[in-house]
């Protein structure tokens, strides 16, 4: 977790822990990330990655959050980064039935493992 928080840091994002109803969201144009402090560790590092996507992969798309095809397609791509930085970060062991519970994958997402 401390290497997440280290690499969202050096970015220039804060990341805050608050009473939240859900596990996360980030305020990109802000850069804010905030997790739902009632998480353990390991869930509020998997939130941690999946914000950290957004910040990556769509800071550009800000808007296109509201509109649901995009805000759909954008959350796909940031559980893809999430889960293969996690696969990463174990040397690519993993178990797919924790990722699937982790990331609340259903059937049709087509979520791959790439080397990044």
């Amino acid at each position: 977790m401390q290497g997440f928080l280290a690499e969202v840091k050096e970015l220039g994002i804060e990341v805050c822990f608050v009473d939240l109803k859900k596990n996360g969201y980030s305020l990109i144009d802000l850069k804010l990330i905030f997790i739902n402090q009632e998480l353990d560790e390991e869930k509020a590092k998997e939130v941690l990655i999946h914000e950290l996507a957004h910040f990556k992969l769509h800071s550009d798309y800000n808007s296109s959050y509201s509109l649901p095809v995009p805000n759909m397609k954008m959350e796909q791509e940031a559980i893809s980064y999430a889960i293969n930085r996690i696969i990463l970060e174990n040397d690519g062991v993993y178990n797919y039935t924790q990722m699937i519970e982790a990331f609340r994958i259903n059937m049709g997402n087509d979520i791959k493992y790439a080397n990044q």
